[in-house]
């Protein structure tokens, strides 16, 4: 039997949710977590003679080598560790690579058929994990559904949650979706909002809904209005029961905004989402000016947990725990330019699929999907870093790359 490409890709995503899954019961090898960067770069050799870029992709492209190039500046000037660089290098463009091989490779029923099997087969898995996490006495942060219960397996369901709902709702206003699975799935992003804490969901819904109102016509608006109408009830009641302080956050700005400011997330010295940059300009730039627009080197405020080596910036600066945010992890390494230029492919995808979605006839699911979740990755990458875990980042950067197959195999 010859294996694909296309089968390797899809395979890169399943393996790294069932690792998680599995490494929460059982004693795995660290080292196993290196199979898809192999993966990667065989596909790149192999691929590398045959590969064409549109021009429609040439700013993906742009933005992510200008952020290299700020990444190798950096590193140059800092003198940084170089294997702490390529470790740097693997940390952020593992996931790039990814994005560019699944426009090249995947169409349309690669699409459909990682979509039924991820978001709607996997989804009721998912659940049944989160209620029996629960049930076996694990609550918040140890809750990670089917991504497990090691550390991080928070952050990759809520990226996960985020994204089963983005799908659920564009197939119901664009593709072939009925109301019930949107229901279900929104019922789903409550349960597992309130169980595993995951207080940004709330937040996510509403940018969700938020975009399915700006960009549906007035009779899929009203009946949107209607679903939350019918859940709301529901939710709340599911909040009560299990996070009462949810309802408290949601309705409290007070409480909202000192949720997210608070000086000591997870321990006293750490920094936290609206204090990270702040932070780290004072204690680790000590106000370098030089450092706030290039940070200290790409890689070198990283660790290397299966080799046991950190770098210097991380023994020295590790109880911030600046590693736990996405924005605050490219800023340390990568400073303001860096934050731009990571914060700007995001920024372009939703550009993107706003002029396909307008211009398509037969695909706005798919680039309706790509605008919600680009908007909640701007988002995202401020809450927590779930977006650079293995578990969730493939999985997270094929669907930012669903509306450029769409656009593809579309022509448009």
């Amino acid at each position: 039997m010859i294996v694909t490409g296309k089968q390797l890709l899809k395979f890169i995503i399943y393996f790294n949710i069932f690792y998680s899954l599995i490494g929460s019961y059982i004693s795995v090898n660290r080292v196993l977590i290196l199979i898809p960067d192999v993966i990667l770069i065989g596909l790149i050799i192999y691929s590398n003679k045959r590969i064409r870029i549109k021009q429609t992709y040439l700013p993906w492209l742009l933005l992510v080598g200008l952020f290299l190039l700020t990444g190798f500046t950096s590193f140059l000037i800092n003198k940084a560790s170089l294997i702490m660089f390529a470790w740097g290098i693997r940390y952020y463009f593992r996931f790039y690579i990814y994005f560019f091989l699944c426009i090249y490779s995947f169409d349309i029923c690669d699409i459909e058929e990682i979509f039924s099997i991820i978001f709607e087969k996997l989804s009721i898995f998912n659940l049944i994990m989160i209620l029996f996490q629960n049930a076996t006495g694990m609550y918040g942060d140890q809750i990670g559904g089917m991504f497990g219960t090691i550390s991080g397996c928070n952050a990759a369901l809520n990226i996960y949650i985020f994204l089963q709902l983005a799908y659920a709702v564009s197939k119901t206003l664009y593709g072939k979706g009925k109301y019930g699975f949107l229901i279900y799935s929104l019922i789903s992003a409550f349960l597992a909002s309130a169980i595993a804490e995951l207080k940004i969901l709330y937040f996510e819904i509403a940018i969700i809904f938020t975009v399915a109102i700006l960009f549906s016509s007035m009779k899929k608006k009203i009946k949107i209005i209607l679903v939350f109408v019918i859940v709301m009830p529901i939710a709340l009641n599911i909040m009560a029961h299990y996070s009462r302080n949810s309802l408290q956050f949601i309705f409290d700005i007070q409480n909202l905004l000192w949720y997210n400011n608070e000086i000591g997330y997870g321990s006293e010295d750490a920094i936290n989402r609206l204090s990270a940059f702040e932070i780290i300009i004072d204690q680790v730039f000590k106000n370098d000016t030089l450092k706030q627009m290039i940070g200290v080197g790409l890689g070198n405020a990283n660790k290397i947990n299966f080799l046991n080596i950190s770098s210097a910036i991380y023994s020295t600066y590790s109880a911030l725990r600046y590693d736990w945010f996405t924005h605050a992890m490219v800023f340390i390494e990568m400073g303001w330019i860096g934050i731009v230029l990571y914060e700007a492919f995001y920024g372009y995808t939703i550009i993107f699929c706003v002029k396909k979605f307008k211009a398509s006839q037969r695909m706005k699911m798919y680039y309706f999907f790509g605008i919600a979740v680009a908007a909640l990755s701007l988002l995202n990458s401020m809450y927590n870093n779930g977006i650079s875990t293995e578990a969730a980042g493939f999985m997270f950067f094929f669907s930012i790359a669903v509306p450029a197959i769409a656009a593809k195999q579309e022509g448009i």
